[in-house]
C-alpha cells in the first residue's frame, strides 16, 4: 500500500519591456509533499546501486545502465514475501526512498539594454530536503532487507544547487543577431551527497549474507547474530561493508558551457 501527495506554491514578480519580452523578473516556487508506503514507486528507488559498486541495471532497448532498477515489475517486492518484513516481525511501512518533503526553487533574469546590444543575467536556485536512508542487510540470495524498517538512519544532506546564465546579444541587421552565452551549472561546485551507503554487509557477496532459511519472519530475527554467523565473518576482512553509513553518489560538480548563436 502506498500513498503520496503534496501542495505546491508559486510566486513571482516581473516587469515587461514590451508585449513579447520580459525585461526582468524573479519567480519562486516549491512544494510540500509526503510519499509513504510499503513498496516502491516507478522507477524502483528502493534498489539503488551505489557509485562505489560500479554496478547498474540495464533497461530494455538502452545502451547504458541506470543506478536503479527501471520499474516495479522487476522488483523483488512482488516475488519474495520476506522482503516486506523487517527483523522485528513488522511489515515494512514508512516514508519511501524518494520522499523529499520540502523543495524550494527560485529563478529570475534581468536584461540590460545598451548601445552595443542587450546583456542578460539569469539564475536558478534549488533547495530540497534530504531523502530517507534505511539500513539494508543482504541475505545469502543478495536480497537487501529493511531490517529496521524505513528511514532508521535519518536522511541524506539537504540538496541545493545554484546555476547562472550570462548572455550578450548584438543586433547585426533588423532580422539578424549574434548571441554569446556562458552557462554555469552548480556554480559553487557543491558536490553534495545524494545517497548514503546503506548496505550493512558486503554488497552482493553471498558469503557475507545472512542465512534466513527456516525463519518465521512474523516472529522477527536477530540480524546481527545471523551476520556474525556468516562465513565471511571468520575472515580477516570480515563480512561488514566498511562503506556503510558513508556518503556516496555525489551531485555533479561545476560544469560550464560557452556558446555562440547566430539568430536569423
Amino acid at each position: 500500500m502506498n500513498f503520496g501527495g503534496g501542495h505546491d506554491f508559486k510566486v513571482g514578480i516581473g516587469r515587461q519591456k514590451n508585449v513579447n519580452r520580459v525585461n526582468s523578473g524573479v519567480y519562486g516556487g516549491g512544494y510540500i509533499s509526503l510519499y509513504w508506503g510499503s513498496q516502491l514507486e516507478l522507477p524502483d528507488s528502493d534498489e539503488i546501486f551505489p557509485g562505489g559498486t560500479n554496478r547498474g541495471s540495464l533497461p530494455s532497448q538502452t545502451a547504458f545502465t541506470n543506478a536503479y532498477r527501471p520499474g516495479t515489475s522487476a522488483s523483488r517486492a512482488y516475488d519474495l514475501d520476506y522482503y516486506n518484513y523487517d527483523s522485528h516481525g513488522n511489515l515494512v511501512y514508512g516514508r519511501l526512498a524518494s520522499d523529499r518533503p520540502h523543495v524550494f526553487k527560485l529563478y529570475g533574469s534581468y536584461t540590460l539594454p545598451s548601445k552595443i546590444g542587450e546583456t542578460e543575467i539569469g539564475g536558478f536556485f534549488y533547495a530540497g530536503s534530504g531523502t530517507p536512508v534505511s539500513t539494508l542487510v543482504q541475505d545469502v540470495q543478495n536480497v537487501p532487507l529493511f531490517v529496521n524498517g524505513r528511514g532508521d538512519m535519518g536522511r541524506t544532506p539537504v540538496l541545493n544547487q545554484t546555476d547562472l546564465l550570462l548572455a550578450h546579444e548584438v543586433k547585426i541587421t533588423e532580422s539578424k543577431r549574434l548571441r554569446f552565452e556562458f552557462n554555469a551549472q552548480n556554480l559553487f561546485n557543491q558536490k553534495i551527497s545524494r545517497y548514503t551507503y546503506a548496505f550493512y554487509n558486503r554488497f552482493r557477496t553471498r558469503s557475507s549474507g545472512i542465512n534466513l532459511f527456516n525463519t518465521n519472519f512474523q516472529n522477527g530475527y536477530d540480524y546481527m547474530a545471523l551476520q556474525a554467523a556468516a562465513s565471511d565473518s571468520a575472515k580477516p576482512t570480515g563480512s561488514l561493508d566498511p562503506r556503510f553509513n558513508h556518503a556516496d553518489n555525489f551531485n555533479t560538480g561545476f560544469a560550464g558551457r560557452i556558446g555562440l548563436k547566430f539568430i536569423f
